[in-house]
């Protein structure tokens, strides 16, 4: 068994529901229920039992409960006295990231890893992927997450961490439903992220296959921040593209929706998000650590 599915074991008894349960962890419910499912066939018992409310722990699931809370605590302890062990220069940790994971997903887990290891210095800097891989080049920083995949011939290592997946938005008030073909995009107001973002370069890419030009679309705005882009669209201003980890909240409150696309083009629209480091030989301590934080647990360390 792995640390990370006692952690999802622990959510699911507290939550008393797999969906509730996939949405604090970022998961899907069938991967929540997949991992359920190994530790009941793992220990050879029924760990919850499932109600119309929700699940409830079984007699065994709450000596596993007990148990995991021990291994966890157990666990975060050892962490926390090994970084003892090491130096200030190796608790240093300069993570880049692009838009989508560096606004979305890595604060949390960043407060995640500091709480597994208070000694760490760590900081964060949100730029454009190309800027990241750059930095990393140049020393400036130990790590980065990005948003697509490195240049051709990059000498950089990318472990893939998860797939995020690019929708289109608009308000909740619009009387839009569902795009079925690209070419619709061209009479509606767009609101888009400037040329700097990928999601911006995922859209051209897409475009270019249907022999369509960013030119030929009906942008009324171009924006740098996706805060700007979702309160543009809240006020109905036009319809844009973001990604689902940035949408989620708003969607959830009813203040924005998301448009249906057609799967051909829906499938062409998935966000990958890749960890990408420098091939040192010996990475100070902490770096290490925390490429094994996300490599090994990929989007389940994510908040």
């Amino acid at each position: 068994m792995k640390i990370y599915q006692f952690e999802i074991f622990i959510t699911v008894a507290r939550a008393k529901s797999l969906s509730k349960a996939a949405n604090l962890l970022y998961l899907s419910q069938p991967a929540v229920s997949k991992h359920i499912k190994s530790m009941e066939e793992y220990y050879g018992a029924k760990l919850f039992d499932r109600t119309n409310q929700g699940v409830r722990l079984t007699e065994a699931g709450e000596i596993v409960y007990e148990y995991a809370q021990r291994l966890k605590n157990i666990h975060n302890e050892l962490e926390k006295d090994i970084d003892g062990f090491l130096n200030s220069e190796e608790l240093n940790l300069n993570v880049g990231a692009s838009p989508t994971p560096g606004e979305y997903l890595l604060p949390c887990t960043l407060w995640t890893f500091k709480d597994k290891h208070p000694r760490a210095n760590v900081e964060l800097e949100v730029s454009y992927s190309s800027e990241i891989v750059e930095s990393i080049f140049q020393n400036k920083l130990s790590l980065g997450v990005i948003e697509g995949e490195l240049p051709s011939g990059s000498s950089l290592i990318s472990d893939h961490l998860m797939t995020d997946q690019i929708n289109v938005i608009a308000s909740e008030s619009s009387e839009l439903k569902t795009i079925e073909n690209i070419n619709e995009l061209k009479d509606m107001p767009l609101i888009l992220p400037s040329g700097d973002f990928y999601i911006r370069k995922m859209l051209q890419r897409l475009l270019s296959e249907q022999e369509l030009e960013i030119t030929d679309l009906n942008i009324t705005a171009e924006m740098n921040s996706f805060t700007a882009i979702k309160s543009a669209v809240e006020a109905d201003m036009g319809i844009s593209f973001l990604s689902y980890s940035a949408v989620k909240k708003p969607v959830f409150q009813d203040r924005i929706k998301i448009i249906a696309l057609n799967e051909g083009v829906e499938e062409k629209l998935n966000l990958d998000i890749n960890l990408i480091y420098s091939q040192k030989p010996n990475h100070p301590g902490i770096i290490t650590k925390f490429i094994s934080f996300l490599t090994m647990q990929h989007q389940h360390s994510f908040c």
